[in-house]
């Protein structure tokens, strides 16, 4: 027997059908299923049919050596206990755009401008950066954000001064 919450929605079989597609698109839409960012902290069942919570590949960008290797992060590292992922540079494969900074905020996705990369943000604990309440439409430009800004500036520096030149031809 599942544990949690369950609910039921009793109504006109169009506003079911509704509700249902939200969570379980049409294969040609799945990036648009509205519980995506909510992976290990809910499940979605829909008549029977798990949802999808993932974060896209191109959104939490991916460990290296997976079939998305091409949207791999450059630096894997821990911000405020949260986990924090940055990809160098805005070139993405085709069919991909830059995302900037996504925060998953608890399952919540919050984007929020940057023009130096890609950088996914899995807050689990604390507050390391504030969305703006109640919506979630972006972040707060304060001294939390500023914070977190310098410490990725920090580490895309570090990665970039550890390159080494593969030949005299390179330039870093």
């Amino acid at each position: 027997m599942p544990t949690g919450t369950r609910l039921t929605l009793a109504g006109a079989t169009g506003l079911a059908g509704t509700v249902a597609r939200a969570f379980i698109p049409d294969r040609y839409d799945t990036e648009k299923a509205v519980a995506r960012g909510y992976q290990g902290i809910l499940t979605v069942t829909v008549d029977g049919r798990e949802a999808p919570v993932d974060v896209l590949p191109a959104d939490a960008l991916t460990e290296a050596d997976t079939p998305y290797d091409k949207l791999a992060a450059d630096i894997v590292g821990d911000h405020a206990g949260n986990l924090v992922r940055i990809r160098i540079g805005n070139a993405k494969p085709r069919g991909y755009h830059s995302t900037g900074l996504v925060a998953n905020w608890y399952g919540q996705l919050v984007t929020h401008g940057w023009p130096h990369g890609d950088v996914y943000l899995e807050i689990r604990q604390g507050r390391p950066i504030n969305p703006r309440a109640p919506t979630r439409q972006g972040l707060i430009g304060d001294e939390a954000l500023r914070r977190f800004e310098a410490w990725v500036t920090d580490r895309m520096f570090a990665h970039v001064a550890a390159l080494q030149a593969t030949d005299e031809n390179d330039v870093l």
